[in-house]
């Protein structure tokens, strides 16, 4: 696993710790999966990305869908 591919997940984990899709409401996940980089992770930092990747949004999406959240709430 890249340095890249392992900040993505290690941030999808405290999004998905701190904020369950499955109990959380949407626009809240939304907000907290952009606050980490992981709305557009090809962005660059403070624009809702992380300045990696674009084809590491599979993962985050992956990770996002495989936690219930809906499809509206992935980036």
């Amino acid at each position: 696993m890249t340095t890249d591919e392992q900040l993505v997940n290690d941030r999808c984990d405290a999004l998905l710790a701190a904020h369950d899709p499955k109990t959380t409401p949407p626009a809240e996940v939304l907000g907290a999966q952009y606050d980490a980089g992981l709305a557009w992770v090809h962005f660059p930092e403070g624009f809702g990305g992380l300045g990696v990747s674009p084809k590491l949004q599979n993962v985050v999406n992956t990770r996002m869908t495989a936690a219930g959240a809906a499809a509206s709430v992935r980036a």
